[in-house]
């Protein structure tokens, strides 16, 4: 890694975390912070053999689950704790250890719930069946979790690849792999969609699924496990537990439902892996869908490699759906099991076109008409900024009062502002962004969605031109739907960054963001930007600008 040398390796990195309650990435570079995912993950394959070849609680696990693939649940867990390691030790940053008593208490526990895994599993089914359910059967299973988009979205809706017609309620289930709200089941039991709860799956189980599954092949494994638990860490104990669980739920799921594609996106948890093993077992094909393209590699300065992120390292799909060729490149760059990259550009960018062609009724663009009338909007899009992000608060407030120049210097627009966060929420952690935001929210010309729950498609339907906080997705977003768009780097973060290279695409000051927009809204011709896609986003950035993204996907689905 240019002009950051890495982290070496200490034993005590892969066996406990030494936390740093008082760190804050603003307090630190945080190009050195993130360059300590690359340093984990050219260490990790090394790191892996010399302290785990041969290790006879590992092959149990692998030898249970019938694939070598399992491992790598191990090392992403592994990855996470080493990175924080690296990174404090990188910084010299003054770190504490559990007491003796905390970590003694926390490595009991583990080992008891470790021995106590058959009671819970037969508590999980209660009064088995004596008879085996028929097997159901879908064309697609799509995976529902707590972080899904919110189901009040017009648009980005947890149902937005169903259109009737290759793909309906008919022939479809939500499979819903953790808890969610209320709100959200009724939303989907209110559609007429069929579900599944799949931690509830085991409930009942018959007879010969409890005999075959957990008797016959997981205790015996499990009795290996617990004989050799007290040798290992409570965090190796207890995601192998998380794997035994979601092999037995995953085996049932298989066995009641055949379906021929499932469907996930946000699939970062390292025993994820287990649900893919399963899944090509029963000839299903996965799918993982990138739903942003916010990653570290934009963020990488010049002269530098790209700057990669643990958190994607040891994806196992069948398909990854990609934007680009340049996603597709940064996804390869990580340890991975995924068969094939799909390219079909950015799927929100077809929800955008399909919007710009509906009728115009109670959206953003509506609202904003109802208190000025301009004659160019511009749609605002800002980004987390807490403190475990590139941006802070500071940059944001730059981000605004930039804004509410524009707005004087152009007395014709009106803007869209679509904030990522409440401003209740923000109140909590960041109230110091509050009186700039309410400028904005004041200020005649600014629609400002806060909790409308104004969706995101609809924003970007509505605009002549998207301003971006980099380097959050909108931006991309517009270029698939032929929207002109760019970044607004108010604090110059980021000098040369990748984007630097797209003429008028990153306005690192005041004085760029108003020539850039005086030339996007009233001096480029459409044949002008036509040439500039296909010749800086086409292929690279976005695969195509037909904005059918979501219906490749659906057709492969339908297939």
């Amino acid at each position: 890694m240019t002009n950051n040398p890495c982290t070496k390796f200490q034993d005590d990195d892969i066996y406990e975390v030494f936390e740093c309650p008082e760190f804050s990435t603003f307090k630190y570079n945080f190009i050195e912070q993130y360059a300590q995912h690359n340093c984990v993950l050219a260490d990790i394959d090394m790191v892996f053999r010399e302290k785990f070849e041969g290790d006879a609680f590992l092959s149990t696990v692998e030898s249970l689950t019938g694939s070598s693939l399992i491992r790598g649940a191990y090392k992403k867990a592994m990855c996470h704790i080493m990175f924080i390691n690296y990174r404090n030790r990188h910084f010299n940053v003054p770190v504490h250890r559990e007491s003796k008593l905390k970590s003694a208490w926390k490595y009991v526990r583990a080992v008891a719930q470790f021995a106590v895994y058959p009671l819970w599993i037969v508590y999980k089914i209660g009064i088995p069946s004596l008879h085996k359910k028929p097997k159901q059967t879908y064309q697609c299973g799509f995976r529902v979790s707590c972080c899904d988009w919110s189901f009040r979205n017009k648009c980005r809706s947890f149902d937005f690849l169903i259109d009737k017609n290759l793909l309906s309620k008919e022939n479809v289930i939500f499979c819903i792999e953790e808890p969610i709200s209320s709100e959200y089941r009724a939303a989907i039991d209110e559609r007429g969609y069929d579900s599944v709860q799949i931690r509830e799956i085991l409930k009942n189980a018959d007879i010969s699924f409890l005999y075959r599954e957990f008797l016959k092949k997981q205790f015996p494994a499990w009795l290996k496990l617990l004989i050799r638990s007290p040798l290992k860490p409570p965090y190796m104990l207890s995601l192998t537990l998380e794997i035994l669980y979601k092999s037995l739920l995953w085996s049932k799921f298989f066995e009641d439902y055949h379906v021929g594609h499932y469907v996930v996106f946000n699939d970062d948890l390292p025993a994820d892996i287990i649900r893919y093993i399963h899944a090509d077992r029963s000839h299903t094909r996965t799918w993982f869908y990138i739903h942003s393209c916010s990653t570290n590699d934009f963020l990488t300065p010049p002269g530098m490699d790209d700057v990669l992120d643990t958190l994607y390292a040891f994806y196992a799909t069948h398909h990854l759906v990609v934007w680009g060729r340049k996603m597709e490149n940064y996804y390869r760059k990580h340890p991975h099991f995924i068969q094939c990259f799909d390219r079909f550009g950015c799927l929100f960018s077809e929800q955008v076109r399909e919007a710009r062609e509906r009728p115009d009724t109670n959206t953003p663009r509506q609202k904003l008409l109802m208190k000025c009338h301009p004659k160019k909007i511009i749609g605002v899009f800002d980004t987390s900024f807490t403190e475990t992000c590139p941006l802070g608060f500071e940059d944001m407030i730059r981000f605004v009062s930039g804004l509410l120049q524009l707005l004087e210097d152009f007395p014709d627009i009106g803007i869209i502002f679509k904030n990522k966060n409440s401003l209740k929420l923000l109140s909590e952690y960041v109230p110091q962004i509050l009186p700039h935001y309410q400028k904005l929210q004041d200020h005649p010309r600014v629609y400002f969605t806060d909790a409308d729950n104004t969706d995101p498609t609809e924003c970007l339907a509505a605009a002549d031109l998207v301003i971006s906080a980099p380097f959050t997705s909108s931006s991309i977003e517009a270029i698939g739907a032929k929207i002109p768009a760019l970044y607004y780097d108010a604090s110059n973060r980021f000098p040369g960054c990748y984007y630097d290279r797209i003429p008028r695409f990153v306005a690192h000051n005041y004085a760029e963001l108003k020539d850039f927009v005086n030339y996007w809204l009233i001096f480029c011709p459409p044949a002008e930007f036509e040439v500039y896609l296909n010749s800086y986003f086409k292929g690279e950035l976005h695969e195509d600008f037909d904005a059918k993204a979501i219906s490749r996907l659906r057709e492969q689905l339908a297939s």
